[in-house]
This record gives C-alpha cells, structure tokens and sequence, in this order.
C-alpha cells in the first residue's frame, strides 16, 4: 500500500527495483487485465522506473484496490 503516491491527478506505482523490460511488462498486463492507462516513468539516473497511472485510469484502480488498502491512504487514490 505504501510503494505509491499521488501524482497531480494520477498516481505512481515505485518500481524502482525492477528493469526496464519487467516494467514494461508489468505495463503491459495492467492494460490488458484491468485497462490502466500507463506509461514508464525514469527515477533518475541509477535509480531505476517508475509505473506512472494516468489520472483516466484513478477511478479504475480506486475500484480494484480500494477495499484491501487501509483508509488513512485513501489520499493516494485521489478520490475518498
């Protein structure tokens, strides 16, 4: 629940451990298992990539997720 945040309208998902090719994976099966709108995000150099979910896709993720999270991070979904 913690390895994110709220982005402007949208929300980050930390990936920073995995490589390039395993986030554009994991990009990959976000758009085809629930239809997030994603896209790649650098963290800087050595620092690996960051999962960027595009503020169309918030109300998507809220739904899916929503009930396991704790609600004092209800913040990071943009909605309440």
């Amino acid at each position: 629940m913690d390895d994110g945040s709220k982005i402007g309208k949208g929300g980050k998902i930390a990936t920073n451990s995995f490589t390039k090719q395993e986030v554009e994976f994991l990009c990959k099966i976000l758009k085809e298992k629930y239809n997030l709108n994603t896209s790649i995000h650098s963290a800087g150099i050595n620092k690996g990539f960051t999962i960027y979910i595009k503020k169309d896709s918030m109300t998507i993720l809220s739904k899916l997720i929503k009930k396991y999270m704790v609600p004092s991070l209800y913040y990071k979904l943009n909605k309440d």
